[in-house]
């Protein structure tokens, strides 16, 4: 069984708070984003707060999209985690639009990688970002190399 995944977390602000205070209109834009990832829709639970405000997920055989929102702040709290061929930036792209945001955040991560191949992608990460290109560690009492390629 493949374990891996996709989980893209948004936050989008300056968004049109009538849209999020719609109960309905946040649900039908939901299950919409979903299939634009190419999801298959299993089922949906959505709710309004009093006195504004709405939270809800789409639950997709491939995983689910969520979402709660803050109208009085013009801000929403997103998370669409995709297994399988299912794109969730589109997801992300469509809601963009929708909401109307001025702007977001957005965080992309891989899920269900092995221990050991996350250590290794964040030891590369690591690598890439603390050292000029070109660069090679030097073990302690090892003799330096001029360039990766030397490895």
């Amino acid at each position: 069984m493949d374990t891996k995944g996709k989980h893209v977390i948004v936050d989008y602000w300056g968004c049109d708070p009538d849209v999020l205070t719609n109960k309905d209109t946040i649900q039908r834009l939901m299950m919409e984003a979903a299939l634009e990832t190419g999801a298959t829709i299993v089922e949906t639970v959505f709710h309004r707060f009093t006195p504004t405000g709405v939270s809800g997920v789409v639950v997709v055989a491939e995983s689910h999209l969520s979402i709660h929102t803050w109208p009085d702040q013009g801000y929403a709290s997103t998370d669409f985690y995709t297994c399988g061929e299912c794109d969730p930036v589109k997801a992300h792209e469509f809601l963009r639009r929708a909401f109307r945001a001025s702007t977001f955040n957005l965080v992309e991560m891989s899920r269900g990688e092995s221990p050991k191949k996350l250590l290794q992608i964040t030891c590369q990460r690591h690598w890439e970002q603390q050292t000029p290109p070109g660069t090679v560690l030097q073990p302690e009492g090892e003799k330096s190399w001029e360039s990766p390629s030397a490895l």
